[in-house]
């Protein structure tokens, strides 16, 4: 994922992060979500929202551009962070890393 601008915002309440970015899709698989985390010691990571806050489009290979992928934590929190994507190619599930922190 490249990052083309960090905007703080607040979800349900609490601290979020728009992220504008960009990535490239290199398969023709069906999205079907993405999960974020928050990476603690000792492998206890905990589950942040995410999604995206773009118009749902069907999307072919090549880069993709989004304005708004909404991740539930504030901007300096955002590197302790890693989030996937979830797919489907053909009959079969995939996860692919989007984010491992900078």
């Amino acid at each position: 994922m490249q990052i083309e601008s960090l905007t703080e915002t607040e979800y349900l309440g609490r601290p979020a992060t728009i992220v504008s970015g960009s990535a490239v899709k290199n398969r023709e698989c069906s999205f079907r979500g993405v999960e974020w985390a928050l990476e603690g010691q000792s492998g206890m990571d905990v589950k942040v929202d995410a999604f995206f806050k773009d118009a749902p489009m069907i999307r072919g290979e090549g880069v993709q551009h989004w304005q708004a992928l909404i991740v539930g934590v504030p901007p300096d929190q955002l590197p302790d962070t890693r989030g996937v994507v979830r797919h489907e190619c053909g009959r079969f599930p995939a996860i692919t890393s989007l984010y491992s922190g900078e």
